[in-house]
């Protein structure tokens, strides 16, 4: 019986190890300016040639949101105390100058190209139309060129879109460290 009991012991130990006493850490609690716990998020203003990557942006933020669980997504302004406005401001593609490699037609062509977009996002009050916090952040990515005009488009779009997620957790981080 003793053998028993001391088995059933050492089963039970590592359960009561992992469950504790119910303490456990918590994440710093964070809000926004005058409590504002649901936000609406419209879809971003595009003052780019770049058409739909708004909606890239408009998601990635959405996304990023969701994740911190400070503040809930209301469907529209009517449901908010807060409206968080976005922009993508500019956008501009310029050849990295090294690795220029010639082509079958002898075109001198550029191996890499950089793009950075310029991002802007305020948080209005719905109430009093105050703005009550804004930030702008201009961010680079880099993707690789090709001799096929159609497929540099795409390559582009991807670093556009990769650079949206990036660009959005940076916002999110600088909006709930304010407060």
């Amino acid at each position: 019986m003793g053998c028993f009991f001391r088995a059933r012991f050492w089963w039970v130990l590592p359960l009561f190890c992992l469950v504790g006493c119910g303490y456990h850490l918590q994440p710093a609690q964070r809000s926004l300016p005058r409590g504002i716990k649901r936000v609406a998020v419209p879809v971003f203003d595009n003052n780019t040639l770049a058409a739909g990557l708004e909606l890239d942006y408009t998601n990635a933020l959405i996304r990023e949101l969701a994740k911190s669980h400070w503040v809930e997504i209301a469907a529209s302004s009517e449901d908010a105390e807060g409206i968080l406005e976005g922009k993508l401001v500019s956008l501009s593609k310029t050849g990295a100058g090294h690795g220029i490699y010639r082509n079958n037609n002898e075109k001198e062509l550029v191996s890499e190209y950089l793009v950075e977009l310029t991002v802007q996002l305020k948080l209005r009050d719905v109430k009093t139309r105050e703005i009550l916090w804004e930030n702008e952040v201009n961010q680079p990515a880099r993707y690789l060129a090709t001799d096929q005009p159609l497929r540099n488009d795409s390559l582009q779009r991807l670093a556009l879109r990769q650079l949206a997620n990036s660009v959005m957790e940076k916002m999110r981080e600088a909006l709930f460290s304010q407060f």
